[in-house]
């Protein structure tokens, strides 16, 4: 499919010229078209060249998607310290089952 800075620009007429021409359609951008092929293509500048947002909302759209990110990183962060944590607790726990255990064993083996 064509693409101009990530915006498809081939459409389902324009497909079946480009099949003809033998071109990939997944390789293809607007610039690597030929002039008269472009024509068809800038006809429907408004399809392919959606309206951009003004920078202002751009920006606060940017600084709310970063804020969002900043608190799942530190929700992420969270999680990471009580399972390290829990991680550590659950070794403590075991370390001191098993030398209960060896305990017990060398009482065993010294009653023998």
């Amino acid at each position: 499919m064509a693409k101009r800075l990530g915006v498809p620009v081939c459409f389902s007429d324009d497909k079946d010229f480009l099949r003809q021409k033998k071109l990939d359609l997944n390789k293809l951008t607007v610039d690597n078209l030929q002039p008269k092929e472009k024509v068809a293509i800038r006809s429907r500048r408004q399809l392919i060249y959606p309206a951009q947002p003004d920078q202002s909302s751009k920006r606060n759209h940017l600084e709310k998607e970063n804020e969002d990110l900043k608190l799942k990183i530190r929700e992420l962060e969270e999680q990471l310290k009580d399972s390290t944590n829990s991680t550590m607790e659950d070794c403590k726990t075991k370390i001191s089952t098993l030398e209960e255990e060896l305990d017990q064993m060398a009482l065993q083996l010294a009653d023998r």
